[in-house]
């Protein structure tokens, strides 16, 4: 588990075709989490497909189940964080795997995406999302569904990353 400065991560050309379940979870990425130490990172995915269903369930901890921990499932990637400066492009990605809301959770509580599930509405990574499709359904609360293939997040002028995912 070594961490550095500018780490890169690089999926290019990659298929999955299981059935995939968790709390944060995508076809390629669930969730990644970028500390001080990978500040001014980069995370490509690019030509991936996800043919297989994604799906959020409920996890229990202490008894307790964890609703309020931002659960999300996206085609590609499940959920995006991180307080630091860092870029994730996806380019060229499809989504034919139905994401799915299984968690039984009342509205509010799950995030699901063609591309993106959702993320940490004040992120600090730029996202650009290009030359993507998807032709699965996306089933869940419809208020917590996005379809964004192609657009630009910019940290400094975007605002919030959850209600840009979702805007038209």
């Amino acid at each position: 588990n070594q961490r550095r400065a500018n780490a890169k991560i690089n999926i290019t050309g990659c298929t999955n075709s299981g059935i995939l379940s968790g709390v944060r979870v995508g076809g390629m990425i669930g969730d990644v989490h970028v500390s001080s130490s990978e500040n001014g990172g980069a995370i490509t995915i690019n030509e991936c497909d996800n043919t297989g269903e994604i799906s959020v369930i409920r996890v229990q901890a202490n008894n307790n189940a964890l609703k309020d921990a931002w659960n999300a499932a996206g085609g590609i990637f499940g959920f995006v964080q991180g307080g630091y400066n860092y870029t994730l492009t996806i380019t060229g990605c499809k989504n034919s795997g139905n994401v799915v809301d299984k968690s039984g959770y009342t509205a509010g509580y799950v995030y699901l995406g063609s591309i993106i599930g959702t993320g940490d509405p004040t992120i600090k990574a730029a996202v650009t999302m290009s030359e993507n499709t998807n032709t699965a359904t996306i089933s869940g609360d419809p208020n917590e569904v996005n379809n964004k293939l192609e657009s630009t997040y910019d940290p400094a002028s975007s605002g919030d990353f959850k209600a840009w995912l979702k805007a038209a």
